[in-house]
């Protein structure tokens, strides 16, 4: 499927722009990260409590570690949209696939840390706030939130959409089919013991019962076992 010429320009304009801005960006990161060097050789670790001092119970985030792994992620986004601008290496149509798979991880590495890092600080420094009996619910929501972000940052590498929406239908139309499949096999084992319990002699409630049992097979033998993918084919 041929892209829009007009659409391809206006990505290019915008990343080259996005490019300029967060390229400076991680030029303050690098300075940063050399200014903080000679506070490492006197042996200081600089830190930034969230949100509040001793004695407030409060997150300690470290700046050169931080800082180390921020210049990675952003590194690695140098090397994607420099890839992605050479367009003079990647020319044929191939080439301009292979490029926006490199545009799609240079958004990844540009967001990925500052945004789940980011939130991850807050939420961490959030929860000392907030009493022991707030504590599960708290980091249950918080965990399915950083889950949602995490996959919307992923669905810049690959490009589709509605995937959180979309792995909880697989896992509920899986267990409707596991539940199918159950059922087909405990109504013949269900038969067989309302057999060998009634010895020959069915009383009323268990002749009720195994005409129902047999009723269910028999609409069951007449259908596909495995009905849901058949109608998701169609």
């Amino acid at each position: 499927m041929s892209q829009d010429p007009e659409k391809v320009a206006r990505e290019l304009r915008s990343e080259e722009r996005r490019a300029i801005i967060w390229l400076s960006y991680f030029g303050i990161a690098v300075a940063l990260r050399i200014w903080f060097e000679s506070s490492i050789i006197i042996g200081q670790k600089p830190f930034v409590n969230f949100f509040c001092n001793s004695p407030c119970p409060h997150l300690t985030v470290y700046v050169v570690d931080a800082l180390n792994v921020l210049i990675l992620f952003w590194f690695l986004y140098t090397i994607c949209i420099l890839l992605y601008f050479s367009e003079d290496w990647f020319h044929s149509k191939r080439g301009r696939q292979v490029r926006e798979v490199f545009r799609r991880f240079a958004n990844f590495f540009m967001f990925a840390y500052p945004v789940l890092g980011g939130a991850f600080i807050l939420i961490s420094a959030f929860s000392f706030l907030l009493p022991d009996s707030l504590q599960s619910p708290y980091w249950i929501l918080a965990i399915y939130g950083l889950t949602a972000v995490g996959i919307q940052l992923l669905e810049l590498v690959t490009g589709e959409r509605h995937t959180l929406r979309n792995v909880g239908e697989g896992v509920a139309d899986g267990f409707k089919v596991t539940t199918e499949l159950v059922i087909e096999g405990l109504l013949p084992i269900l038969e067989k013991l309302v057999k060998r319990i009634s010895g020959g002699k069915l009383p009323p409630r268990l002749i009720s019962l195994q005409q129902k049992v047999k009723r269910l097979l028999a609409s069951r033998r007449r259908r596909p076992k495995i009905r849901y993918w058949q109608r998701k084919k169609s």
